[in-house]
């Protein structure tokens, strides 16, 4: 392939080098001739679908010839495609990388800039971007490149409402018989910067007490508000919990922060506050995208309980390992596996918290969330938990089982 094909391809792609291929940094002519070599078969490969080949070769270029915006444009285009099989985020801090050595080595130009300005969007830095695009626009008005960029990360809102309904079963439990229930929240984000998000709860319960069928219920209202920039953020949880078994309502206060590398870390705490007691929890979790299509989560919670009257336990350890299967863009597949001690645990993708009297030992869980649209999604949901009466050293199940429908709009924001 010519030069110029190249770089009209590459312009078609938004990362164009008109110009750019006599702005190389002096080389010998058998090394500059290797290098082109290379850079030539970039963009056939990717094409082809063929993107680790095609980072090979502009490796291979950048290698010959590291003073080469040609070169280095190329491998930043490659490195910004998901490799087949493989997720795409490990790559674009060195596609960003080399887009900012091609600033270095051709300051006049902005296609270094533009590409770098859309690297950053991918890595999640609208905001970034977005002032990036704006100052490339102030320069250069037509711009293709930058236009594209700014109408890709102008402000907007999204709202989201779900709605769940709810069973539960009782296994080997000595009183509860049977549950349902529903599930609504809604959801608002500014800018993928803020979000606010509340639910409500409603539960009842029924139970067979010395012969006598009664029932229960409990009521809960949950609200969180926190923010996120570049793969990093924060958020602060809170509920009140009124369930009919209890005078006085509980209370639980949280929060947990992120930090997205490649891989995600967080860590979370939180305090349940109830009529006997209070739970306390601390965790910790590790997200890693394995491939496109699996991404595996792992986590421990450390949670005590600390009685009104009484010795508080000794600290204990619940271990959290998740499969996240994405076999089709629209569709979701988690399967969660749950082992070790925890009292009262909050989950804080739901929110809920499991406030019970015995201590849970063991869990499994499945969701599947499917896309219809894209503003209408569905899911199912299964969970088991095992729990475990110490004082007569006897086990039961919960099982509880789940429908629902997510809605959800956006639009610009004014500026």
């Amino acid at each position: 392939m010519s030069a110029r094909l190249v770089a009209a391809a590459l312009f078609a792609l938004c990362v164009g080098l008109p110009g750019l291929a006599h702005a190389e940094a002096p080389a010998p002519a058998p090394v500059a001739f290797a290098a082109e070599a290379h850079e030539d078969r970039v963009l056939p490969l990717l094409a082809e679908g063929r993107v680790a080949d095609a980072r090979s070769e502009a490796r291979h270029a950048v290698r010959l010839n590291p003073g080469s915006v040609r070169a280095r444009m190329l491998l930043a285009w490659a490195l910004r495609h998901a490799d087949k099989g493989f997720p795409g985020t490990y790559g674009l801090a060195e596609a960003g990388a080399n887009y900012a050595r091609v600033t270095d080595l051709a300051p006049t130009s902005t296609e270094g800039a533009c590409g770098l300005a859309h690297a950053k969007r991918e890595q999640g830095d609208r905001i970034g971007a977005r002032l990036a695009f704006s100052q490339l626009l102030s320069a250069e008005p037509s711009n293709l490149c930058a236009l594209q960029g700014a109408r890709a990360t102008q402000p907007r809102w999204r709202v989201t409402g779900t709605f769940y309904l709810l069973g539960a079963a009782y296994d080997g439990h000595p009183t509860q018989t049977g549950g349902a229930g529903t599930t609504v929240s809604g959801r608002a984000v500014f800018d993928d910067l803020l979000h606010i998000e509340v639910t409500a709860r409603l539960l009842a319960v029924g139970a067979e007490i010395s012969g006598v069928k009664v029932t229960g219920g409990q009521v809960e209202a949950w609200g969180r508000v926190g923010v996120s920039h570049r793969g990093m953020g924060a958020e602060f949880l809170g509920a009140v919990v009124k369930s009919s078994a209890d005078t006085q309502a509980a209370s639980v206060l949280g929060g947990r922060a992120w930090a997205t590398f490649g891989v995600t870390l967080r860590g979370e705490a939180a305090v349940s506050s109830f009529e006997d007691g209070t739970a306390l929890q601390a965790g910790a979790g590790l997200f890693v995208p394995v491939f496109s299509v699996l991404s595996v989560d792992v986590a421990a919670q450390v949670t005590r309980w600390v009685p009104e009257a009484g010795t508080a336990t000794a600290p204990a350890v619940m271990l959290e390992g998740s499969l996240i299967l994405t076999p089709l863009d629209a569709l979701t597949v988690r399967v969660t596996g749950r082992g070790g001690r925890a009292w009262s645990p909050v989950r804080f993708s739901e929110p809920s918290v499991w406030n019970t009297e015995q201590p849970q030992t063991a869990g499994a869980e499945f969701l599947v969330s499917g896309r219809l649209n894209r503003w209408l999604s569905l899911h199912g949901s299964w969970e088991v938990a095992r729990l475990l009466d110490d004082s007569t050293n006897t086990s039961s199940h919960t099982h509880v089982f789940g429908l629902g429908i997510t809605v959800e709009t956006e639009g610009g924001m004014r500026r």
